[in-house]
């Protein structure tokens, strides 16, 4: 089962036709009201971070299923003009995409800095979230993930072991303590087995799992 695509951008025109996708697709599996929910959730999550994007967005939106598994899928590109290209890369290299609040808007941050250049984002260093995130790297997709990206990987999996092993191991565990308490907060970690997210010569792949339960 999948549901229609729906192409959006980041003027908020289409965010109805979004979430009317949604809605039919629950009708059409007769989802009982816990998972409709959550995936409601998960898609208003997504609005929220497009709807805050840098630069002209444009994506496919779908959501799939196999068995009790949906499947959440942004497909697109990203292009961003000279100033806004400058202002991110000065933030990315002085490390201060590291304050960006929120999973979402970390992921936001993946998106936006990785679009630019591999190389001209040192992804790194500039994607080295308080030094817990060893997962951007070339070729760095991990087994059993097919994102159809091989330059930049992020997975919140991996976010979040990175940052369950590194409260033991951290100069400064007050960070990492607000990097959990992050986690515990967050409406896409609680609710999402995984969100894995590829990024590769201005165009991204994004992908939210949900399993009912």
């Amino acid at each position: 089962m999948r549901s229609e695509k729906v192409i959006i951008n980041n003027t908020g025109d289409d965010f109805d036709t979004l979430l009317r996708s949604v809605e039919k697709y629950m009708a059409d599996l007769g989802l009982e009201r816990k998972p409709a929910l959550h995936l409601r959730l998960l898609a208003e999550e997504t609005i929220g971070m497009v709807r805050s994007m840098t630069g002209d967005f444009t994506a496919y939106f779908w959501i799939g299923q196999k068995g009790d598994l949906h499947t959440l899928n942004l497909e697109g590109k990203l292009k961003i003009d000279a100033t806004e290209r400058e202002k991110l890369l000065s933030v990315a290299k002085s490390g201060g995409n590291i304050l960006a609040k929120g999973i979402m808007g970390k992921i936001k941050d993946i998106i936006e800095i990785g679009t630019l250049s591999y190389k001209e984002a040192e992804s790194s260093e500039v994607f080295d979230y308080a030094m817990v995130l060893p997962v951007y790297a070339d070729r760095a997709i991990s087994p059993g993930m097919d994102l159809g990206m091989t330059e930049q990987f992020w997975s919140l999996q991996s976010y979040r072991q990175g940052v369950k092993e590194a409260e033991t191991v951290h100069e400064e565990p007050q960070e990492i303590r607000e990097l959990l308490d992050e986690l515990e907060q967050s409406i896409v970690a609680n609710l999402a087995e995984d969100v894995q997210v590829g990024v590769l010569d201005g165009k991204f792949k994004m992908k939210i799992s949900y399993r009912e339960k």
